[in-house]
Parts: structure tokens; sequence; C-alpha cells
């Protein structure tokens, strides 16, 4: 009973055992790997590496000694240099973030146009407004609040209802492909638009202002 144990605990144990390194009993190679680790010991300079450390304690001792209490001025100009470095590098980002959002040259060039597009309609509201004010002063001889019915009638005015001329609807529609030449015709139709209001305006003013 005790040798089928045996022989059990042997055969179960047997892939572990072919495992683990075989270690070689020759003399031979003992002896060559002895000579080895021998060697590599002489060859290090004990005295050298001993005052080697011997002196590396003794300049740090001195360093300590010379700047106890002083401020650390190599790591204080080097923390400085990593604020400014980060400082520099987040304004770059931010730089870069919105030349992007500037999208190409196209892009800028359609942009551009649009807001000379809306310009145009800004101004021409504005000056809507200034001449309606200064109907209703000159009616009532000064800036009241008027009714309704008054304010509709000088929407009819000559100089309100000249302002139409120069209304222009924006060149731009999502479903349309911006092109070079679509963008350079409502440019030139954009830039003519707000130098004949210029024009207008400047002339309007004058003539009323005769009055």
């Amino acid at each position: 009973m005790a040798n089928e144990t045996s022989s059990q605990l042997a055969t179960a144990f047997q892939p572990a055992q072919s495992r683990m390194p075989t270690i070689s009993t020759n003399p031979v190679g003992l002896s060559a790997n002895l000579t080895q680790q021998a060697q590599e010991l002489q060859e290090i300079d004990f005295q050298g590496e001993a005052s080697t450390a011997i002196s590396n304690l003794e300049a740090e001792a001195a360093e300590y000694e010379a700047n106890e209490g002083k401020v650390n001025q190599p790591l204080v100009d080097a923390r400085n240099a990593v604020v400014l470095l980060t400082v520099q590098l987040d304004e770059a980002k931010r730089n870069l973030a919105a030349i992007e959002a500037k999208g190409t040259w196209l892009d800028k060039f359609n942009n551009s146009v649009l807001d000379a597009e809306r310009m145009v309609a800004v101004l021409v509201r504005q000056y809507e407004r200034l001449v309606t004010n200064q109907l209703v002063e000159s009616r009532f001889g000064q800036i009241v609040t008027v009714p309704r019915e008054v304010l509709k009638e000088l929407r009819f005015h000559a100089r309100v209802t000249n302002l139409k001329r120069f209304h222009i609807a924006a060149g731009y529609n999502v479903h349309e492909q911006v092109t070079p030449e679509r963008l350079f015709a409502r440019a030139e139709k954009a830039a003519k638009t707000l130098d004949a209001l210029r024009q207008y305006i400047s002339k309007d003013q004058a003539d009323n202002a005769k009055k």
C-alpha cells in the first residue's frame, strides 16, 4: 500500500519536477561559474567607491551648511519657468482654437460677407428709428410717445419708405454650396449697397437740416 501511494505521488509531481532547472553536478561547470564571480568581485574598486561616497556626503553637508536658511533660488527659478511656460501654452492653445474656429480662408471670406450684409440691415433699421424720431419731434415739437396710428402713418413717410430700397437679402443659404464666385458677387452687392446707403443718409440729413 505504501509503495502504491509513493508511486502515485511520484507520478503527480513528475510534471512539476520536469519544469525545475537542472543543476549541473559537473565539477568543471561549478568551478567555471565560481571563477567568473570571483573575477567580477575583484574588478570592483572598493577603495574608490568608498572614497566617492564619502566625498559626496562631505560636499552635500558643506552645501547644506552654506545655504541653510537661504532661498533655493534654482528651485524657485525652475518653478517660475514652468508657470511661465504653462501660461504661454494656455495662451497658444486659446489662439489656436480661435484661428481654427475661423475655418479656412473661404470660411473667413464668407463670414466677412455675412457681416457686411448684416450691417446693411442694422444701419437701415437704426437710421429708420432716427428718422422716425425726427419726424415725431418735427410734428410735436419734442420726442414724445405717440399712438400706434401715428407711428403707422409715419412708416409711410417718404424718408422712411426710401430706406426700403437698401434692403438686401442675405445671400447665405444652408442648402447652397459656398463658392468663391458666389461670395464675390455677394460681396460686391453688399459693398455697393453700403456705399449707396452712406451717400443717401448724408444727403437726407443735409436736406432736412435746412428745414
